[in-house]
């Protein structure tokens, strides 16, 4: 348990932020919160430390996933039996909007629209995949908050991090 029950710091809420960026795939957030640690003067070393750890913790997450689907479908792999063209570009943009992949969306957007994709199924399909993508990080800030709940109590002094946005990220505005 950290010793400073105050709250976070700045820097300590860039680290955050920076591990959060990565872990979305964000590039406009990364490219905020590089900024942004620069300026609460975070020392590069910190800076590394926090992409490569969110790196290797987005590279695992990606393969317990793998390792969910394998035992959801019972499946030794999951290597797709002649698939359809257009079955595979709606999964992938799916995917895209999933990992925040601005290259990648725009690269299935096209191949939908070269496929005969009509604006609206486009439009559809952006729809779906976004209301994936907030209902899943719902459920994990939940699971998050369920899991802090479940942690020893501790002396929180009056002086803690308020609950509102202040030091909200900003990377929205970016892109």
């Amino acid at each position: 348990m950290s010793t400073n029950e105050h709250g976070l710091n700045q820097q300590e809420k860039e680290l955050v932020a920076l591990g959060a960026s990565v872990g979305a795939g964000c590039h406009p957030c990364v490219d905020y919160h590089l900024e942004a640690a620069k300026k609460a003067e975070l020392v590069d070393d910190r800076v590394r430390t926090a992409i490569t750890t969110a790196q290797v913790v987005a590279a695992q997450a990606a393969q317990e996933l793998a390792h969910h689907l394998l035992r959801q479908l019972d499946a030794e792999d999951l290597t797709p039996a002649a698939p359809l063209a257009l079955d595979t570009e709606l999964a992938a943009l799916g995917a895209a909007i999933g990992a925040n992949d601005r290259t990648n969306i725009e690269r299935h957007m096209t191949a939908l629209a070269a496929l005969d994709a009509s604006p609206s199924q486009i439009q559809q399909a952006l729809e779906v995949a976004h209301t994936v993508q907030t209902n899943a990080a719902a459920i994990h800030l939940r699971v998050a908050q369920r899991l802090l709940a479940e942690l020893p109590p501790t002396e929180t002094p009056a002086t803690g991090a308020s609950p509102n946005n202040e030091g909200a990220c900003g990377c929205e505005a970016t892109g």
